[in-house]
């Protein structure tokens, strides 16, 4: 079977999350930001009720809210910096092109659901889907490909269930960037009787 992706990662349990980043900091030119959004509905197994406003659960709510703070952080950094969607089913299917109008990219993450469990991610299919987006129209020669990470599995290790290719082709390009933010289930400080999401 194929190997688990490897990890180094920093952990701050103050905050109930564990970031990871590969690659080297952009150099100040465009950056075309890929968000790989975990559509898994097990999240916390149903340990926090769902949002009586949105309908939906805290964690996908949460996430909704980082893919926010961050397009709305870049847009005022640059106009130009695009942005694309892929969701994480049980590999990973693209959502939505790159854009650069922001707001129309968080209309559609806005509109993310979250209706079924699964077992697993092979990530194989999600670094094919970066590597086309690497070489997808409208790319200038200074972009950096940044790819964000946002996973909410228990217990679910992401592996490689096919051809690591792809991986191998982007992790030897000094143009891309990988970072992890994962969020996880946590007791929290308030002493509640439910575990709500760390972050």
């Amino acid at each position: 079977g194929g190997g688990q992706v490897a990890q180094t990662v920093r952990h701050s349990s103050q905050a109930g999350t564990m970031v990871e980043q590969r690659g080297a900091p952009p150099r100040g030119g465009r950056e075309r930001i890929v968000f790989l959004f975990d559509l898994d509905a097990g999240g916390f197994d149903g340990a926090v009720p769902p949002s009586p406003t949105s309908g939906s659960s805290p964690h996908l709510d949460l996430l909704k809210e980082c893919v926010a703070l961050i397009v709305h952080t870049k847009a005022r950094m640059r106009a130009d910096h695009q942005y694309a969607l892929l969701v994480l089913l049980e590999g990973g299917v693209l959502y939505s092109d790159f854009t650069s109008d922001a707001s129309h990219f968080l209309q559609q993450v806005s509109q993310l659901r979250a209706s079924e469990s699964f077992p697993s991610l092979d990530m194989s299919s999600v670094y094919s889907s970066l590597l086309d987006l690497r070489h997808a129209e409208g790319g200038e020669g200074g972009d950096t490909l940044r790819a964000i990470l946002l996973y909410t599995r228990q217990s679910a290790v992401p592996t490689f269930g096919g051809d690591d290719s792809a991986w191998r082709e982007l992790s030897a390009d000094p143009s891309f960037i990988l970072d992890t933010l994962y969020l996880h289930a946590s007791g929290g400080g308030g002493g509640g009787e439910n575990p709500g999401p760390g972050l």
